[in-house]
């Protein structure tokens, strides 16, 4: 079932999370080092949550230009983490049809790789939001293949994968990853918005 933004803001303690580096938070790396490895070029992250992957590709020598997230207390943590990034309050399914308009034009224009992890899952608008990306962005995601109470969708195999989001992506790569010994599964996906 889809979540208000502010349902993730208070699972997000502020000190804890800023005291947290990027390399001790396992689970969620998993995903974070192939889909960093996918990325060329301008970073635009939509979900970015208290920053953590901003930070990691920071550390690592990328160029992340923008995070934007719904949780008004994530983007205050993730600010914190990463000074030099640009991070942005708003509500995603409202704001992609009008990124062309403002600021958030000029972000996602700048952009070369549009993330997008652990966030589909829990959008019940994830083609729209894959849509409302501009034709030739490549797009970096992540998706999961189990069910938690926050998730509108979870997926099986990576055809079901490939059939959902190949309408909106030239799907060139999928990785499927795991921690350790979870058998809950992460696929992270490249593809070229079509």
């Amino acid at each position: 079932m889809e979540k208000d933004a502010s349902y993730y803001d208070t699972r997000i303690d502020p000190v804890q999370s800023l005291a947290a580096h990027w390399s001790d938070i396992g689970s969620r790396r998993v995903t974070w080092y192939p889909a960093l490895s996918m990325c060329r070029g301008k970073i635009l992250d939509l979900g970015c949550g208290p920053g953590h992957f901003a930070r990691m590709a920071l550390d690592l020598g990328h160029e992340y230009i923008c995070g934007i997230d719904g949780g008004e207390r994530a983007v205050e943590v993730a600010r914190k983490r990463c000074p030099p990034a640009f991070f942005r309050q708003s509500n995603l399914t409202r704001l992609l049809p009008w990124f062309h308009r403002a600021d958030f034009g000029w972000w996602m224009e700048q952009a070369d790789t549009v993330v997008i992890l652990e966030v589909l899952e829990h959008v019940y608008p994830d083609l729209f939001l894959l849509q409302s990306i501009p034709h030739g962005k490549d797009v970096v995601l992540s998706v999961p293949n189990f069910d938690t109470k926050t998730h509108c969708r979870w997926f099986g195999s990576v055809a079901q994968i490939v059939m959902r989001y190949g309408v909106a992506l030239d799907i060139q790569r999928v990785i499927v990853e795991k921690a350790n010994n979870d058998p809950k599964r992460w696929a992270i996906v490249k593809g070229r918005r079509r």
